[in-house]
């Protein structure tokens, strides 16, 4: 009799616990419950009713932002190097002021691309007349050296007798043409090895700004007695200058 009692108990043990694991087996989370309503009214689950996990996301900077972080930080070191006394602030400032205050070297840059393309790089979209004679390598006009380049050490001046043409001394890009406050109407002309010529106190400027020009090629015109009786010719390399008579065949007449 006992044992049966215990039979039956332990019979009623197992059908609870069977019903309790099927009952978990048959429970739905609070967000199914929620979705299936909203199911039920016609709406639609736009959002996982879970979130995703933080695992899942990279965190990245992009290069447009990279590239803003660098140029800030080296305009913050150059402000902060010009603004500070160091020594060792010295030289780097030197190299930045020499960089930025120098021309940049499109007579170079055109001689380069000549040589791999034959013919020259139109900085400006206006075709260049390009005439040259045998004059190229003397001075920019026939006439007399009026005053040496020792009197002033930068340049000469030459005093033609009529009225004549001005001539670049060897091709190049002009990276000036206009009024100088010295030298008034004046054409400056980079050359391939980066040195620079200077033509001033021109009746008339005949080329344009970033034209290419060859040597002998008119560049001017000179009218002795108007306005002045002397062309300025000056050579500049390396922020120093050079005689010109030097460097260069003298044909006076």
């Amino acid at each position: 009799m006992q044992r049966q009692i215990k039979n039956v108990r332990r019979s009623i043990k197992q059908r609870r616990n069977i019903k309790h694991i099927r009952k978990k087996k048959h429970e739905h989370p609070l967000t199914t419950n929620f979705v299936d309503e909203h199911e039920k009214q016609g709406d639609v689950q736009l959002y996982p009713p879970h979130t995703l996990s933080s695992k899942g996301k990279q965190s990245f900077i992009s290069f447009p932002l990279l590239k803003g972080i660098l140029a800030l930080f080296l305009f913050g070191s150059t402000f902060i190097m010009f603004k500070t006394n160091m020594l060792q602030a010295v030289a780097p400032k030197d190299w930045i002021e020499d960089q930025l205050t120098k021309e940049f070297p499109f007579a170079t840059v055109n001689a380069w691309y000549y040589e791999k393309f034959g013919r020259p790089l139109a900085f400006n979209p206006q075709v260049n007349d390009v005439a040259t004679d045998d004059s190229a390598n003397t001075l920019p006009v026939l006439g007399k050296v009026s005053e040496p380049f020792h009197v002033n050490g930068q340049g000469i001046k030459i005093s033609p007798t009529e009225v004549t043409p001005v001539k670049a001394w060897q091709d190049g890009i002009v990276i000036f043409s206009g009024n100088d406050r010295t030298t008034k109407k004046t054409v400056i002309i980079q050359h391939a090895d980066q040195s620079e010529t200077s033509y001033g106190y021109l009746s008339t400027n005949d080329v344009h700004l970033y034209q290419y020009v060859a040597a002998g090629q008119v560049i001017g015109m000179f009218h002795p007695g108007e306005e002045y009786r002397d062309i300025y010719f000056s050579i500049e390399k390396d922020d120093s200058y050079i005689d010109p008579i030097q460097v260069m065949q003298v044909d006076e007449r």
